[in-house]
């Protein structure tokens, strides 16, 4: 008796849940296949595709006075001189240039005293992240181009965000290291996204550079974007001894000057961001914020 009450109470749950299940997911939209959560509070959003189809690219221009330009503003900056590309100390000066003329900044990097590695990936906890980088914008090897005036409005980005710097150093071979920052109303910066290359130069000339980084941020209203560029990591990336056979048998590495060419011929140095307004599905949250498998 007890077994043939219970086979009907089990035979009653599988029903039970099984229709019911299957009646209330038809009424559910599919999936985003992507879920991701927005660095600067921006909260959860979900996209059918990665990166997002939806999203915009919009292009930086390095300008002089350490000024990142949107191409509207290029052609108003005919008059304009070379100033401090550098963020506080302003130690790194280019050379007067209008639109469409070269604006070179250089600094000088040495392997003996290398550029530290302030937050971004790294497997040591306590310097991981997002960290303050003003200890890291007034190293003398730093460089720092700002997004002026500041945003009228929140701005999403969400994708591969792609640097092209033309570098030249008096070395054979350079790293060239890219951080994507978020300077807040009260000029705080803040990583966010970061890209780095090793590459090979000959004869001190020009070479296009790509930096690809991937983000998912929201630069909120009233915040500034900031570009830093500099050359080394450590330790977390190892140095770069300026040489290029045998390296491994290197005691002593060579200092040398790198730098950052705004234009050569038709070519420019840019940043460019993947902006992505809309197009994201409203994710339902359980209690601890986190979204549900399938939301409504």
């Amino acid at each position: 008796m007890i077994r043939c009450i219970m086979q009907a109470y089990y035979r009653h749950l599988f029903a039970l849940h099984f229709c019911g299940r299957t009646a209330s997911m038809e009424n559910l939209n599919p999936p985003p296949a992507v879920r991701l959560e927005l660095g600067g509070g921006g909260g959860w959003r979900g996209y059918s595709a990665w990166p997002p189809e939806e999203s915009e690219p919009l292009t930086l221009f390095l300008a002089p006075g350490g000024a990142l330009h949107h191409p509207s503003q290029c052609g108003a900056d005919s008059n304009s001189t070379g100033g401090a590309a550098n963020g506080p100390k302003g130690n790194v000066n280019g050379s007067k240039g209008g639109a469409g003329e070269e604006e070179v900044w250089s600094y000088v990097y040495d392997p003996s005293d290398p550029t530290p590695s302030i937050g971004g990936p790294s497997f040591n906890a306590f310097n991981a992240g997002v960290k303050l980088m003003r200890p890291l914008e007034w190293c003398r090897d730093v460089l720092t181009f700002d997004l002026t005036p500041r945003l009228t409005e929140d701005v999403i980005v969400v994708g591969e965000v792609m640097a092209h710097i033309l570098f030249s150093s008096d070395l054979p071979t350079a790293d060239l290291l890219v951080k994507l920052c978020d300077v807040d109303a009260w000029g705080i910066s803040r990583n966010v996204a970061e890209g780095y290359v090793r590459v090979l130069l000959t004869d001190d000339s020009p070479t296009p550079v790509r930096v690809v980084m991937a983000t998912a941020y929201k630069f909120s209203k009233g915040h500034r974007i900031r570009a830093l560029l500099c050359s080394g990591a450590h330790p977390r990336i190892a140095r770069n001894l300026g040489v290029t056979d045998k390296e491994w048998e290197c005691v002593q590495g060579r200092k040398g000057i790198m730098r950052i060419h705004s234009a050569v011929g038709k070519m420019r140095s840019s940043m460019t961001l993947p902006i992505c307004q809309g197009g994201f599905f409203d994710l339902e949250l359980d209690q601890f914020g986190v979204p549900l498998a399938h939301p409504r």
